[in-house]
């Protein structure tokens, strides 16, 4: 199983489950600051689900009076979900991952994901 890198950090792969994988980003060093990945993909008889899942914990690095280290001070949850019809096409598939690529390098993907303003 390969290991996937966003934003230089590194996300090794944890295997596979019966609907999907896993990876995990550990150089925060202590198990509430893991970051993951999980993929699963869900066969229905009317569709099929990808999901993404990626979630980002912020720890406390340094004693405060406000928290210990290693305490979560807040969480980042991203989920992508595509949900294909039970007649999509692999040019229906290609097309999807296209948009996709696409989307997150548009000014207004990244005026909502940044600065959670609504772009014109």
């Amino acid at each position: 199983m390969s290991n996937i890198t966003l934003d230089t950090k590194v996300y090794n792969g944890l295997g596979y489950r019966g609907d999907g994988s896993s990876w995990r980003e550990t150089s925060a060093g202590v198990v509430s600051g893991f970051k993951t990945i999980d993929a699963t993909i869900n066969y229905t008889k009317e569709k099929t689900n990808v999901r993404f899942k990626i979630v980002k914990p912020t720890i406390q690095t340094e004693s405060s009076a406000c928290a210990c280290p290693g305490e979560v001070l807040r969480t980042v949850f991203v989920d992508i979900v595509v949900r294909y019809d039970k007649l999509s096409t692999p040019a229906d598939r290609t097309s999807v991952l296209t948009d996709i690529r696409d989307l997150v390098q548009t000014t207004q993907f990244q005026e909502y994901v940044e600065h959670l303003t609504i772009a014109v």
